[in-house]
C-alpha cells in the first residue's frame, strides 16, 4: 500500500477514535459513585424535622406543612428512588390534608430520580425527581380531592465529586413562586424543562413545591457524586 494511503487511512482512524471519545463524553452524566468495596442499594435519609414544605401554584400556596422529610435508595450508579415526606398539612381554616393512605395532616410523595446536570459547564448537578404517578391530596373532612401533582423537580446537589455520607439536596422556589430551577442538560446536551404540576380541576398547571433549609441528606455508605 502507498505511503500516502497509509497516512490517510492512520488519520482516518485516529479522528474516527477521537469522534468517539468525544460524543462519550458529551453524552456522559452524572452518577453515583462508591467508595472502594461499596456497592448499591444504598439509603437515603433526611428524618422527618420542623421546617415548612407547601406546593405552590398560580402565585398562591395551597396551604403549609410544619415538618418534612425525605428517604430513598440508590439502586443503580445513575438510579434512585425517593419518597417526600410532610405533615402538620393544613390550610388556614384547620382543616387537614392527606395523601392516600395517610393520617389527617400526612403527605407522602414517592417519586424515582437520576442525576442530571443543571448546568455542565459550571458542574452544577440535581437529581431529576419525577413522581411516580399523579398523586391525590385531599381534605380531612369531606375527603374529597384537593388537587392532583405530577410531573418533575429539579433537586440540587452537593458537594459534587466529594466522598461523603452527607449531601444536601434543597428543592426551593423564586421570588415569584417558580421552582429554583425548572430545566437541566440531557445527554445530548439539549436543555429539556421541567417541573411539577397541579391540577385542580380540569386540566393541569405549572406549580413549584418549596421546602424550607438545606437539606441534608445522609447515606449509609461512602459515595461520591461525579460530574
Amino acid at each position: 500500500m502507498h505511503r500516502s494511503t497509509l497516512l490517510g487511512v492512520a488519520l482516518v482512524a485516529l479522528l474516527t477514535v477521537f469522534s468517539v471519545a468525544s460524543a462519550s463524553a458529551s453524552a456522559a452524566l452524572p452518577e453515583f459513585k462508591y467508595a472502594t468495596g461499596g456497592a448499591p442499594p444504598s439509603t437515603l435519609e433526611d428524618a422527618l424535622h420542623p421546617g415548612e414544605a407547601t406546593i405552590e401554584y398560580a402565585g398562591s400556596p395551597w396551604g403549609y406543612c410544619d415538618e418534612n422529610g425525605m428517604t430513598g435508595k440508590i439502586t443503580a450508579a445513575k438510579a434512585v428512588s425517593l419518597t417526600l415526606e410532610w405533615t402538620g398539612c393544613g390550610n388556614f381554616g384547620g382543616n387537614k390534608f392527606f395523601t392516600k393512605g395517610q393520617r389527617p395532616g400526612t403527605i407522602v410523595l414517592p417519586g424515582t430520580g437520576t442525576p442530571v446536570y443543571i448546568n455542565k459547564a459550571k458542574k452544577q448537578v440535581a437529581i431529576l425527581f419525577t413522581f411516580s404517578e399523579a398523586v391525590k391530596v385531599y381534605y380531612e373532612t369531606t375527603e374529597l380531592v384537593l388537587f392532583k401533582v405530577r410531573g418533575s423537580i429539579v433537586i440540587p446537589i452537593t458537594p459534587i465529586n466529594t466522598e461523603t455520607t452527607l449531601f444536601d439536596m434543597p428543592f426551593h422556589t423564586t421570588k415569584s413562586g417558580l421552582q429554583e430551577f425548572q430545566t437541566y442538560e440531557n445527554e445530548k446536551g439539549e436543555v429539556v424543562n421541567a417541573w411539577p404540576e397541579v391540577s385542580v380541576g380540569s386540566g393541569y398547571i405549572k406549580a413549584a413545591v418549596r421546602v424550607a433549609g438545606e437539606n441534608p441528606v445522609k447515606s449509609n455508605k461512602t459515595i461520591s457524586v461525579v460530574a
